[in-house]
């Protein structure tokens, strides 16, 4: 292309191209700088992503380690790094008083918000996992409370 310019009969048509040319040197320099920013931008979320790969990391080797007031601060303080919130909700149940089975709310759904990343939402089933019953109350109490 540069070899044609030198063969372009007119000066005219020469500063058109010239003109061009510079159009293009300036596309060249814009493309550039954009792929520098975005190489920058690529970096700086693979440290991010991998900073938090060992955050994850280090939390569910917390989770499997050994039971005791030692261990269940380090499960909570590895779970703080990749968990933002908790979020719990209830619904009234239009039950009043209190006592065993008089819940006055029901836990609908639990949803879970990461340092990074999108919510995840648990909805609870209907019906609670353990259904209360009298015999279950006595499994393992007596009717006052205190253990067997």
């Amino acid at each position: 292309m540069v070899e044609q310019w030198a063969d372009l009969p007119t000066p005219r048509a020469r500063d058109k191209a010239k003109a061009r040319f510079t159009r293009l040197e300036a596309e060249i320099d814009e493309l550039r700088r954009q792929g520098k920013e975005i190489a920058d931008a690529v970096g700086s979320l693979y440290h991010e992503m991998n900073d938090h790969q060992i955050a994850i990391a280090a939390a569910k080797r917390a989770m499997q380690s050994d039971s005791g007031e030692r261990a269940l601060r380090q499960r909570a303080e590895a779970l703080r790094a990749v968990i933002r919130r908790i979020e719990c909700t209830f619904t009234a149940t239009g039950i009043t008083g209190s006592g065993w089975g008089k819940r006055n709310s029901k836990l609908v759904k639990v949803t879970i918000y990461p340092i990074s990343g999108d919510s995840v939402e648990f909805p609870t089933p209907s019906k609670g996992t353990l259904i209360y019953s009298n015999a279950h109350s006595f499994m393992n109490r007596t009717r006052f409370g205190s253990m067997r």
